[in-house]
């Protein structure tokens, strides 16, 4: 259990924000590296819990995941169950369905195959109603070999083939961008499948096209009912340029730190979003609750978008899975389906929203004057500030980047996002920040003193690593006026 400091009691602990979904059963994410199933009930560990399969499993594979759940709306539950190939735990994951025969008083496979999902990534399985509140639909959501986000979703064949318990494929599709369902879009028959790709057809890198499927009855299957383009203006500087050119873990590291939710109504509570990417951890806070999750896995989706999905960091069985594109400097935009009060445009923490947070008020957490123009040491080191772009020399190493300075529950805190040499790297550095000026005679002098740390859902943590002091002088004229 983390320890909460009093400064910040309003970060109590939350068991689930997530929202209530219309379904029969669901395991989200279930992540097969270390888990062998999901709890049943409280007090019961993911080992205890995991459901014994009702039929054979072949000696080649591993079960990752038994899930009951009445399909067909007999007296008897049926078994999900899903397979991993012990030869290759990259394969596909293998679904087997296991129906109960009441004659028989016995279980027996009705139906079997294999989903784009790889086995070793983690994944989502969950029945819910997509088409029609009568039935429901088998959704396997994970990431494919390739490592793009994958989709299927099976419906139960029609009654009375005598084939017994059978379902078809009505859509598999693997995106090259982002891909889910959009449980609250409205002005469709059913519950569309959205898919987001870069815009092949466009000059510019950051276009993207959306694509929308839905469900036909004529055709018994999802089809394309339309494409969207969406235009985005192109990074006039290079330094979000090499920031989309370079790996993952750059665009990751560009992530660190709080971020607050850019508010739609003025009744909206601020909703902050702490990422910790060296931590491994993702924190959604509010003035009341929080629910932190462990970050398990990292897929990029666009040059400038990344694929989320982890655990909660208390309770393992509630997942995460968010979209993160970065759209500026300080900017970037979060889709989130299991949580739509979490999906939108966040910025870098502010200082309005730390105060409502933290519950002080502007006369008691001063916002820090800015600071502007070029500050440097005798050692080399050397800031420029021309907010919201700062150049600086750290070790005889230039750089070129962003700056962003806040006061968080009493503590000044200057953030600086920089991409490496060729992308492949992310400088990101977090300092508490405090700026002194002693004038004297004919000039004023300006002294910064930096100490590195990291901003957390905790407060501010210094690090062991000597503090950074700057100087400018200011030579003022015999008016008064610097020059």
């Amino acid at each position: 259990m983390k320890h909460i400091p009093s400064m910040l009691v309003f970060f109590c602990l939350l068991t689930s924000c997530v929202p209530a979904r219309q379904e029969s059963a669901s395991s989200q994410f279930n992540a097969p590296s270390g888990s062998q199933g999901v709890p049943a009930g409280d007090g019961l560990t993911a080992a205890d819990a995991l459901e014994q399969p009702k039929i054979p499993v072949p000696a080649d594979h591993k079960v990752l995941k038994v899930l009951s759940v009445n399909l067909d709306n007999d007296p008897e539950e049926e078994q999900v169950m899903l397979l991993q190939a012990k030869a290759n735990l990259s394969l596909p994951i293998s679904v087997r369905i296991a129906d109960y025969d009441v004659q028989r008083k016995t279980y027996y496979l009705a139906w079997e195959t294999d989903v784009l999902a790889s086995a070793s990534q983690p994944f989502d399985v969950r029945v819910q109603s997509l088409i029609s509140a009568s039935q429901q639909e088998l959704v396997v959501r994970g990431v494919a070999e390739s490592g793009h986000p994958s989709l299927d979703i099976f419906r139960l064949a029609t009654a009375g083939t005598g084939l017994g318990l059978q379902y078809v494929r009505v859509f598999s599709q693997v995106s090259l961008g982002t891909i889910d369902l959009d449980t609250t879009a409205t002005g469709f028959s059913s519950v569309p499948v959205i898919a987001e790709e870069a815009d092949k057809s466009s000059p510019n890198p950051l276009d993207t096209v959306k694509t929308i499927w839905e469900w036909r009855f004529q055709k018994s299957r999802y089809e394309v009912v339309r494409t969207e383009h969406f235009r985005r203006e192109k990074p006039a500087d290079a330094t979000l340029e090499k920031l989309f050119s370079g790996d993952t873990a750059g665009l990751e590291g560009f992530l660190q730190g709080p971020w607050v939710k850019t508010l739609t109504e003025k009744k909206e509570p601020p909703l902050l979003l702490f990422i910790d990417t060296e931590g491994r951890e993702l924190v959604f806070a509010t003035a009341s609750a929080q629910e932190v999750y462990h970050w398990e896995q990292s897929t990029r989706t666009l040059r400038n978008a990344l694929y989320i999905s982890g655990s909660n960091d208390l309770i393992s069985l509630i997942k995460l899975q968010i979209n993160v594109a970065v759209t500026g400097g300080d900017a970037i935009e979060v889709g989130a389906p299991d949580g739509p009060n979490w999906s939108g445009s966040y910025t870098r923490l502010s200082d309005s929203a730390a105060r409502a947070l933290t519950g002080t008020s502007a006369s008691e957490d001063q916002t820090a004057k800015a600071p502007k123009g070029l500050y440097r040491n005798d050692k080399g080191d050397q800031f420029n500030f021309q907010f919201p772009e700062v150049q600086l020399v750290l070790g005889g190493t230039a750089y070129s980047g962003f700056g962003a300075l806040h006061t968080f529950a009493g503590t000044t805190v200057l953030q600086i996002k920089v991409p490496g040499i060729d992308g492949k790297a992310v400088l990101s550095k977090a300092y508490s920040f405090l700026l002194t000026e002693e004038p004297t005679s004919g000039r004023v002098v300006r002294t910064i003193r930096l100490q590195e740390g990291k901003l957390t859902i905790s407060g501010w943590i210094p690090n062991s690593s000597d503090a950074l002091r700057l100087e400018q002088v200011e030579v003022l004229s015999s008016s008064g006026n610097s020059r």
